[in-house]
């Protein structure tokens, strides 16, 4: 394949434009394969801790999907009690109140899961300048929150993607120099 690959990009009747096609297409294919031996050949369960470590969450208990989902169904039914927060600090609190998870082993995890949720949130000021925090109101249903907690964790993947591949081609690079 990869002969048939340099086979192409090597034909003279291609003119520059061609060349630059055809380049860009054999790099997402490469990008393809590469992607397909890296999931088909590592562990499932060291994949899964890898993706949720960079989207920010760490501990294994609170990776489940039916803990997410009682976590988003929570955080619902807190806002709902017309229970108003002064700070992420302080849901991230009320959070660990209800769910009566350990705060110190918890906390971290659960200010993840605040802060991949932060676009649901609108800020209102108060008359006496403090400043308080309430759901939006077309995300009080479990799918609409669903929904932006879904395009939180594929944004942070992709963002985290570039830095890792910007780290692995500066040391490919100092390793052709050498």
């Amino acid at each position: 394949m990869i002969r048939k690959i340099f086979g192409v990009l090597n034909n003279q009747y291609l003119d520059d434009e061609g060349h630059l096609k055809v380049f860009k297409a054999a790099c997402r294919l490469g990008e393809h394969i590469c992607t397909d031996i890296i999931v088909h050949h590592q562990n499932r369960q060291e994949l899964l801790l890898k993706f949720w470590s960079t989207v920010g969450i760490a501990n294994p208990e609170l990776i489940k999907p039916e803990i997410q989902t009682n976590l988003l169904k929570m955080i619902i039914s807190i806002f709902q009690e017309k229970i108003f927060f002064l700070s992420e600090k302080h849901l991230v609190h009320a959070i660990l109140l209800r769910t009566a998870l350990d705060a110190q082993m918890y906390k971290t995890t659960i200010k993840n899961y605040v802060h991949l949720l932060l676009d649901g949130f609108s800020y209102e000021k108060q008359q006496d300048d403090s400043v308080i925090i309430k759901l939006k109101h077309d995300l009080k249903t479990y799918e609409n929150l669903r929904r932006i907690y879904d395009s939180q964790i594929i944004h942070r993947l992709i963002n985290a993607a570039p830095a890792e591949l910007n780290g692995r081609s500066t040391a490919a690079a100092a390793e052709t120099e050498i």
